[in-house]
């Protein structure tokens, strides 16, 4: 099995996916896709084989997308407007993120694991550098690899670059978070990482304050703690602003001719959940789960500003509970904040079993796209003290974003 993994070399977005089932098919060659909904021998892993750190070179995944080479590929690949649609390219992320775990973690007894699930707990970010990329730009090409390792949980650092351009700056940097559970899902240890270069001792430190900035944001939380004093200042400043001074009353509100008032720039859709989509683990696959969210919430921002705009920021997205095969899936997104021509979405996904009666909230995402200049964009005025939560929450991301930017 290790050797398999080991001499994948390059591969499609299909064979990343195919490594993955083979590598939980049983002896007969029977996948867990074609035996059934639910995959995973009931038995508890109990480690004997060692756990010995790995070099980031072993989990070193390539996946070629040929979005110029292959019609049928491109089809699938290109947008209405002739650019990729990196909705696709997020799931191949999330699947060359989960192969890049399983070649780090391979153990000597195949059993054991076969037994390991290694699942997304959460995109720490996705920055766009080249959001106009088309199929005439080349094939692409994806590139994965291990470069922060926790007790259970590693980051993945991906970078996407065309065929063409190998030698240019990266058309999109990502880092995905992985955590490793046994068959009853509770940590499973992982192998360290075997750090033997300057550059791969300084990407496993960038991961260690990563993980600070993480646990940071969320004690900041607005949903733990108030506003900032300065937010505050601004969030009563926009109410002022918004009173009809004439009327003499808190309750009548006005706003400029070309903003929009948040609650008319939400939009809700439904999404059934079917086998197809389903992962090697029996579960909904989370790249699916992301396209979805990102092309709705892309929906829901070209309805706003009415023009054609970009994907260039995807922060903190946080995996609360799987999606199971025959669940509803609820999306729901607000544009929350705009600044010049960036337009930040928040998309709250929920997951209903009708059968069951039960209805959880499974994911948040925060989106960040470009409009073609600011004047297309109009601005979006909050009314209810949660709206101006979202508003200030928004505008947190929003600015993440532009720090990112700076640092590249």
């Amino acid at each position: 099995m290790a050797r398999a993994l080991a001499d994948a070399g390059v591969l499609t977005a299909k064979g990343a996916r195919d490594a993955l089932v083979k590598l939980f098919s049983d002896k007969s060659g029977i996948s867990p896709l074609s035996a059934g909904l639910q995959s995973g021998d009931s038995t508890p892993v109990q480690p004997e084989s060692p756990i010995r750190p790995q070099p980031a070179s072993t989990s070193f995944t390539r996946v070629l997308i040929p979005v110029r080479s292959d019609l049928t590929v491109r089809d699938k690949y290109v947008s209405f407007g002739g650019k990729v649609r990196f909705g696709k390219i997020l799931e191949d992320l999330d699947t060359a993120a989960a192969l890049a775990c399983y070649k780090h973690n391979v153990r000597d007894d195949e059993e054991e694991t076969r037994r390991l699930t290694i699942v997304t707990a959460a995109v720490d970010n996705m920055l766009i550098h080249e959001p106009e990329t088309t199929p005439q730009d080349g094939d692409l090409v994806l590139s994965a690899w291990v470069s922060w390792v926790g007790k259970s949980s590693m980051e993945v650092s991906m970078q996407l670059h065309s065929e063409l351009k190998q030698n240019d700056s990266s058309i999109l940097d990502a880092k995905f978070v992985m955590v490793a559970r046994d068959s009853e899902y509770r940590a499973a240890p992982v192998n360290p990482l075997d750090l033997m270069t300057d550059v791969e001792t300084k990407s496993f430190n960038d991961g260690e304050q990563r993980r600070a900035l993480r646990k940071s944001q969320a004690d900041q939380s607005l949903l733990l703690t108030k506003p900032s004093a300065e937010e505050a200042m601004l969030i009563h400043s926009m109410f002022l602003s918004t009173l009809d001074k004439s009327s003499k009353t808190f309750n009548t509100n006005v706003k400029p001719e070309k903003d929009k008032w948040m609650k008319d720039s939400k939009l809700k859709t439904s999404i059934l959940c079917f086998p197809e989509d389903r992962n090697i683990h029996g579960k909904i696959f989370g790249g699916f789960v992301m396209r979805k969210a990102l092309e709705h919430s892309w929906s829901n921002a070209y309805v706003h500003c009415e023009k054609l705009i970009n994907p260039v920021f995807i922060d903190d997205i946080a995996f609360k509970r799987p999606v199971s095969i025959g669940d509803l899936l609820y999306l729901s997104s607000n544009v929350v904040y705009t600044e010049g021509n960036l337009i930040q979405v928040r998309c709250h996904a929920e997951v209903k079993n009708v059968l069951r009666g039960t209805q959880e909230t499974t994911n948040e995402f925060h989106f960040t796209f470009a409009a073609p200049q600011a004047s297309d964009v109009p601005s979006v005025v909050p009314v209810s003290y949660a709206q101006y939560m979202m508003y200030l929450d928004g505008k947190r991301h929003l600015h993440h974003y532009t720090q990112q930017q700076r640092n590249c």
